[in-house]
């Protein structure tokens, strides 16, 4: 996350989700660590947090992440999915119904197959889904199990999704 958090501008235009399976106990360690590295702001996700651009949403522990009807962010403990919460596949599901083709969403390296069916869901919606290279991840089950079950408008190497994310959303000028 950093690598990728980090080459971002503090005016990154669009809001950001960052949904990583993460211990039970490991509280907002993430979130801080990443808020010091990166212009971006990080923090974690709470109920109703808005979702403002420039900012990068973290998933907090044991808790599903969801994309409510008003722009804005709810969590649940709702059963795990694939043995986790919380669950790529329940964001990108909620975040496919709400924004539709305006979702872009990114699968990284990862040891379960989580993301792919929300992937679907998300192609289905009209979204773009752009998975980490493969043979560049460290754990490449997740990115492989996305771009078997959908057709992935990019496959690349955590190294240049920065920027092909800041080409993909322009910052606006004024």
């Amino acid at each position: 996350m950093k690598q990728l958090l980090s080459k971002l501008p503090a005016s990154f235009p669009a809001p950001l989700a960052v949904v990583q399976h993460r211990l039970n106990d490991s509280g907002n360690f993430l979130s801080r660590w990443l808020d010091q590295h990166c212009a971006i702001r990080v923090c974690e996700a709470e109920m109703n947090s808005p979702l403002l651009p420039g900012l990068a949403y973290i998933a907090p522990a044991n808790y599903h992440l969801l994309v409510e009807d008003r722009h804005s962010l709810a969590l649940c403990l709702d059963k795990r999915a694939r043995n986790s919460r919380p669950s790529i596949d329940v964001f990108f599901e909620s975040a496919a119904v709400v924004f539709g083709a305006n979702v872009l969403a990114l699968t990284l390296t990862g040891a379960n197959e989580d993301g792919a069916a929300g992937a679907v869901a998300i192609k289905h919606h009209g979204g773009s889904i752009w998975a980490q290279d493969p043979a560049d991840a460290d754990f490449p089950t997740m990115p492989r199990a996305t771009i078997a079950a959908v057709l992935v408008d990019k496959i690349l190497p955590l190294s240049a999704m920065a920027a092909a994310l800041i080409e993909r959303c322009p910052m606006r000028n004024g």
